[in-house]
């Protein structure tokens, strides 16, 4: 994905690393952002991981991600209490301050394809492992079950779904 990215932003401000968020040795008060797509949900040592991002942040920097709602959270709810407390209590944990959450909820579009669709989304994420060592006719089925459901969702965007994240933004005083 980094080499991906290499060859889709060739900015020359930024800087693209690979390494453990927790243990990665960034030179101090260096960065003026720290971003993130949808990856510190898998920090194993969350206050470790924000503590170190904190450490390599100059004062005014900015931290923003980008991170999955709760399987269940939908427009009509907001930000479920115990994402958000959990996500403050690591951040003002690790020293960030000015910690503000926003709820985007929009519908995500697959391609219009729905027998594609279908297959792609159980090739991956909760729906995979369910199928895992399952029979080859239980996955069609239910590829057959899903191709049908987003046939029924298709527009002249795609196939929509409705989606839920939380954007999270602090800084380093």
């Amino acid at each position: 994905m980094i080499n991906a990215a290499r060859q889709r932003i060739t900015a020359p401000e930024i800087e693209w690393i690979v390494g453990d968020a927790a243990t990665y040795d960034f030179p101090p008060k260096t960065y003026d952002a720290v971003i993130s797509r949808f990856g510190v949900m898998f920090f194993a040592d969350p206050p470790a991981a924000f503590r170190n991002l904190f450490e390599a942040t100059r004062p005014g920097g900015r931290l923003i991600m980008t991170v999955w709602s709760t399987l269940y959270a939908t427009g009509l709810f907001g930000i479920p209490y115990t994402v958000a407390t959990t996500m403050l209590h690591r951040l003002g944990a690790a020293g960030w301050a000015d910690i503000e959450t926003a709820v985007d909820n929009r519908t995500l579009y697959l391609p219009p394809d729905p027998a594609a669709a279908a297959k792609m989304t159980t090739a991956a994420g909760p729906v995979q492992a369910l199928l895992e060592g399952q029979p080859e006719t239980v996955r069609a089925e239910v590829e057959a079950a899903l191709t049908a459901d987003y046939a029924r969702r298709q527009n002249e965007s795609g196939i929509g779904l409705p989606a839920g994240f939380i954007v999270v933004a602090a800084r380093r005083p």
